[in-house]
């Protein structure tokens, strides 16, 4: 027994003794009460040990730290919506004093989303308008150099569905960016005439292969490369639409449309050049030029040449226009004049009317004051040579969050048989004068 005893005080004493080198290791510990005396105790002088490098320690730490942060922020997912419900009244006339021989135009009928009932001895036509139209989508970013972009489109009561875009950005070391699939592409300065925006025009034997709106729909392949070179830089593009394939699912390589631009962004202008060429259209070069004068003047100058292969013509088009702020944007004032000698390939996505050729001068006017909810707004266009416009003033008043109150009157005027009567849209039932009185709801997220 006495073996075991000896061996139990010894382990004792070694474990008190390292409870005591714990304490006087612990920065917290008071020497002077552990030996219960006030006095300060003399310690036996130490050589000091060599500073470790903090300071590489702490770039090495920020770094990692840094790229959890990237990680952690680049990897997300976020969801959007747009939502659009439009409930209104329109009526108006096909016989009116400014076009002779009583009806105008050659478009009637009903179409669209609006029911109407016309009396025939008066011209006159009206009924309901409704419409509804969502886009839902979806932004996946799953590392900073990489993101996937999908969109939808619904609307009502023509319940069509259709995808509006779906592409993957990608970067190569922040040098070089790819987009690619669908997606849309936009060149060009004018909100007038956008003859300059190549890549959204379309033949007049366009033929889609679905019941897609081939004005508004997103061009369906495409890859787009971006080289950023000092102050602007260089884009790459291939792309087509489905009314330029025979076969929708499959382009053959003639079917894909080429092109690129150069942008230089510098304080004093921004100068962009392009060009682009698919097989249904004639090849394009395009130039836009625009600067900002006085702090709240912005002109700007765009120029087309175009080269017809099968009769080698050169044709072009150029324009000159201007938009003046007063009053901190209060109050806005544009005007365009644009010339065109082109004679095909007219239609543009998105536009409402093809391009006309010939003299055509546009102008708008908008006032948005503070405080108030109102804004009051007109727009004219008229082509000289076929005698023919638009004028088309509007107010829009939002008494409360999310709803909007407007009430527009286009008027065609000038030749009963010009460019703007016979290309109107068909909702518009011939109707050279219309009232449209709309209730808006509308809300994004």
């Amino acid at each position: 027994m006495k073996h075991p005893l000896i061996i139990l005080l010894v382990l004792l004493i070694l474990s008190l003794e390292l409870s005591a080198q714990t304490d006087l290791l612990d920065p917290n510990t008071d020497v002077d009460d552990l030996f219960g005396s006030s006095e300060p105790a003399e310690e036996p002088e130490i050589e000091p040990e060599p500073e470790p490098n903090t300071v590489e320690e702490e770039v090495v730490v920020a770094e990692e730290e840094a790229l959890l942060v990237d990680l952690v922020r680049g990897s997300s997912v976020s969801l959007s919506g747009d939502f659009l419900f439009n409930i209104g009244y329109t009526a108006g006339y096909t016989s009116v004093p400014w076009v002779p021989g009583g009806v105008a135009g050659s478009s009637g009928g009903s179409g669209g989303s609006s029911s109407s009932s016309s009396a025939a001895f008066s011209g006159f036509s009206q009924g309901a308008v409704t419409d509804s139209k969502s886009i839902m989508s979806l932004n996946f970013r799953i590392a900073p150099i990489f993101r996937v972009f999908l969109s939808f489109k619904f609307s009502f009561p023509t319940f069509k569905t259709e995808i509006a875009e779906f592409f993957a950005d990608y970067s190569f070391k922040d040098v070089v960016y790819m987009r690619a699939g669908r997606f849309t592409l936009n060149w060009g300065i004018s909100r007038y005439h956008p003859f300059t925006n190549l890549t959204a025009r379309l033949p007049s034997s366009y033929v889609l292969h679905d019941s897609t709106e081939p004005l508004h729909d997103a061009d369906s392949y495409g890859l787009r490369v971006s080289i950023p070179v000092g102050a602007g830089g260089f884009e790459f593009i291939g792309f087509t639409r489905n009314g330029f394939m025979v076969d929708p699912y499959h382009p053959a390589r003639d079917e894909i449309g080429w092109g690129g631009t150069y942008n230089l962004a510098i304080p004093a202008f921004d100068l962009t050049v392009g060009s682009f060429y698919i097989k249904n259209l004639n090849p394009r070069f395009f130039a836009s030029l625009n600067t900002t004068l006085f702090n709240n003047l912005d002109t700007y100058t765009e120029a087309v040449l175009s080269y017809n292969l099968d009769n080698s013509e050169i044709t072009y088009g150029a324009n000159i226009g201007f938009l003046y702020g007063l009053f901190n944007q209060q109050l806005q004032l544009s005007a365009e004049y644009y010339y065109n000698t082109e004679n095909t390939d007219l239609f543009v996505k998105g536009s409402e009317f093809p391009l006309i050729y010939g003299h055509n001068i546009a102008g708008g006017i908008t006032y948005n004051p503070k405080n108030i909810n109102l804004r009051t707004y007109a727009l004219v266009k008229y082509n000289v040579d076929e005698n023919s416009g638009l004028f088309i003033p509007g107010l829009s008043w939002n008494p409360l969050p999310y709803f909007t109150l407007t009430t527009i009157v286009p008027v065609i005027f000038g030749n009963p048989n010009g460019a703007y009567m016979r290309y109107q849209p068909v909702e518009n039932e011939g109707r050279p004068a219309s009232l449209v009185i709309m209730a808006i709801l509308q809300a994004r997220f």
